[in-house]
């Protein structure tokens, strides 16, 4: 979505230089640690991953879509495309886990 990078030029993002954003870079890892942690204790609880990845994703991104609509002053579209993303990538690392899993 081209029209949307010139959002992202915006005082409400840090500059990638600062070294603060390398935290940026932690957040799917940490993510990731506790999805399986979750998965592997709830996994008799799911049908399969994408029932898992469903369930988190929707949730996620609703509370995400709220917090970051109602606090930055992007477009709709701008976080609205951010709730798109993070839905997609709960349901792939639900899959991902159930395959992991077998």
């Amino acid at each position: 979505m081209p029209s949307l990078n010139s959002e992202y030029i915006n005082p409400a993002f840090r500059p990638w230089a600062d070294p603060i954003m390398s935290l940026f870079y932690l957040y799917p890892i940490v993510l990731g640690i506790g999805l399986t942690y979750f998965w592997l204790k709830t996994k008799k609880s799911w049908k399969n991953g994408l029932e898992f990845g469903l369930t988190y994703g929707v949730i996620n991104a609703v509370t995400a879509f709220i917090i970051n609509f109602s606090s930055f002053t992007f477009s709709i579209g701008m976080v609205g495309s951010w709730t798109v993303m993070g839905l997609i990538n709960a349901v792939v690392a639900g899959l991902a886990l159930e395959k992991l899993d077998d």
